[in-house]
């Protein structure tokens, strides 16, 4: 068990074995130490001591440290450690900065306008050994819950808020939705990264407000329509990227982000309803619907309960036709028509990549644009999309698609050219159905030109 010390800042030592030290750094005196910290990263040390010149030493958070004879070595909080030692003597860091940062930091000290730090509180351990269970519980990451779950880009936003800021455009939106109780946390099994900077950068597009309602003003967004009807598409927009339907990379660029804009669902305003005039989604969470418009009357509903919409199952949707002149191409098209890709998701993804690719090669070969030095299919993708927009049967946002399919080298993308590769060549490489699904549906306009 620790106890509490107030411990004179003299009587201090860096722990020479800190594990921010490489394996190739020789620290074995506490001037090297301290040299070794600074080095690490002189930006964050400055900075480091410009708080605590500025604002005050910070001790909410003690240091962690164990007792030998007259002197206690810091297992942690060396960092602030080093630079307390340092603004009492700047000339010891002099040497692993530059001439600049030395001036600067020799000015800080001689500034220091919150007084000097002589005695410092520190939990103390008996062993080191038995500093380690609160150590990792500081440094080691969340550890399911047992240690620091440090805040996300949402609570730090929020929080900002709170002291004078305007809340982000995705906690605005967040808020809403958690008001009607709909689900808006990022499954654990998914990930638990946040979603709220990528929710920012799709929210700030015009075209994404536009097609949804919604209105930006100073930071605000107001919205044209009830809660009942903006909800059903906010709640598709968070769960394509709480769900990792969509990734990061998906609507990095404005021209994808307009592309996804198309094919979100615009808000359908209930028959009768009148909106007086755009309302902040802080107040439509509170506004009861009664008092939006009154509705008109209606028929009893039936009782019987709504069919559940189920997930499809073949990789082609229904109603979709192509007019397929090859007779083995329009085999391989009615198979994957046919195949429940739910059951058979390797077969599928196979006969999706044999059949993108003796569709392009025919596509190329009938327009006199196949070329045999271009013989990888992410070049003959991009081949047969250029001719397309050069023809006006693709437009330059679909032609978007194929350059991101032939330009992936990671496998973010579900349909690149390099994903498709290795589920065809990699053992070890799984097919995601739903990838699979959104692949077909990114690339249906490609694909239909194909066979016009």
């Amino acid at each position: 068990m620790s106890h509490t010390e107030q411990v004179k800042l003299t009587a201090l030592d860096l722990d020479l074995k800190n594990p921010r030290f490489g394996p190739t750094e020789v620290v074995t005196t506490q001037q090297e130490a301290l040299e070794a910290i600074v080095r690490r990263s002189p930006a964050r040390f400055l900075n480091l001591a410009e708080s605590i010149v500025n604002d005050g030493f910070d001790q909410i958070e003690p240091m962690i440290g164990v007792r030998t004879g007259s002197r206690v070595t810091v297992l942690e909080g060396n960092r602030r450690l080093a630079c307390l030692l340092a603004l009492e003597s700047p000339g010891r860091v002099a040497a692993v900065l530059s001439d600049a940062d030395a001036t600067y930091f020799s000015k800080l000290a001689t500034a220091r306008t919150k007084g000097t730090i002589s005695t410092l509180t520190l939990h103390i351990f008996p062993t080191e050994d038995a500093a380690v269970p609160a150590i990792t519980r500081r440094h080691t990451g969340v550890n399911g819950g047992a240690g620091l779950v440090p805040w996300g880009s949402e609570e730090i936003k929020r929080f900002r808020a709170r002291y004078g800021g305007t809340l982000s455009v995705s906690a605005q939106v967040l808020d809403l939705l958690r008001a009607n109780n709909i689900e808006t946390d990022v499954p654990e099994e998914v990930g638990l990264r946040g979603i709220a900077s990528t929710l920012d950068r799709v929210l700030n597009t015009k075209e994404v407000r536009d097609k949804l309602g919604l209105v930006k003003k100073n930071g605000v967004l107001y919205s044209q329509y009830p809660a009942e009807s903006l909800l059903p598409p906010l709640q598709r927009l968070v769960d394509d990227f709480r769900l990792k339907r969509l990734k990061v990379g998906d609507v990095m660029e404005v021209t994808d982000r307009k592309m996804y804009a198309e094919r979100l669902d615009a808000p359908k305003l209930p028959k009768g309803y009148k909106v007086g005039g755009p309302k902040p989604l802080s107040e439509l969470a509170t506004v009861p619907v009664n008092t939006l418009a009154k509705p008109p009357s209606v028929a009893p509903s039936s009782s019987r309960t709504p069919r559940a919409t189920r997930p499809r199952r073949t990789l082609v949707p229904n109603g979709v036709h192509l007019r397929i002149t090859k007779p083995r191409i329009r085999d391989l098209f009615d198979e994957l028509k046919r195949t429940d890709m739910r059951e058979t998701p390797n077969i599928t993804a196979v006969g999706f990549r044999v059949f993108l690719e003796v569709s392009v090669t025919n596509y190329l070969k009938l327009h006199k644009q196949f070329r045999p030095e271009r013989e990888k299919l992410k070049e003959k993708l991009l081949d047969a999309a250029t001719y397309m927009v050069a023809q006006g049967t693709l437009d330059e946002m679909q032609k978007r698609v194929i350059v991101k399919a032939a330009g992936d080298k990671t496998g973010n993308y579900a349909y690149s050219a390099y994903t498709l590769n290795q589920l065809v060549h990699n053992p070890d490489w799984h097919p995601d159905v739903d990838g699979l699904q959104r692949a077909w549906e990114e690339m249906q306009p490609f694909i239909s030109a194909l066979w016009p």
